[in-house]
């Protein structure tokens, strides 16, 4: 498999989307790109107002993993997966403007990467449920269990546990399930 993360450094000025692995010194450019997105786009990241900055900062003070994209210096977009006491929990900000050209995907594609040199098996991501897109990209990682309440679809994609075994709490792996040998989960899509 390829490693989808760049170490070459920020681009040459050549347009490029490059992703990276999140720095400390990277923190006025999260706030940033917080600050070149909508607040429509703000609210579909974190299901409510905010302006970033708290979480741009936080970001070096966690173990979590965190990806940047970036063009030409600027960062266009963040993903981090967050490990809570039962689940990795996956998020992902993407600049207005590079929506829908495949920046998300590829800052997920390199999570999902990193979460399998850890041993996740799992992941977690809150979505609004009125919002197809991050459901159909969460679908091409893996199986994906989804239940919805109150406006917010939480979704656990499998992201490669023993055959016969689906999503489930701690993130790796889960109850056994009906499924084919090397088949999806039983009850994921």
């Amino acid at each position: 498999m390829t490693n989808v993360i760049d170490v070459g450094g920020d681009g040459g000025g050549d347009g490029a989307v490059r992703v990276r692995r999140f720095r400390a010194d990277d923190v006025p450019a999260v706030v940033d790109l917080f600050r070149r997105c909508t607040a429509a786009t703000r609210y579909r990241r974190f299901h409510g107002v905010t302006d970033g900055s708290d979480y741009a900062r936080g970001l070096s003070a966690t173990p979590w993993e965190t990806v940047l994209a970036v063009v030409d210096g600027a960062c266009i977009g963040v993903a981090s997966l967050a490990e809570g006491p039962e689940d990795h929990e996956l998020g992902v900000l993407v600049e207005d403007g590079r929506q829908g050209q495949g920046v998300g995907t590829r800052l997920v594609t390199a999570l999902v990467v990193l979460a399998r040199t850890r041993g996740i098996g799992v992941v977690r991501a809150e979505v609004l449920a009125d919002d197809p897109r991050p459901l159909k990209a969460l679908a091409r990682i893996g199986p994906v269990v989804v239940r919805r309440s109150f406006g917010v679809a939480s979704a656990l994609v499998w992201l490669g546990a023993p055959a016969g075994e689906r999503p489930g709490p701690g993130g790796r792996g889960g109850r056994p399930a009906t499924a084919a040998p090397g088949g999806p989960p039983a009850g994921g899509l």
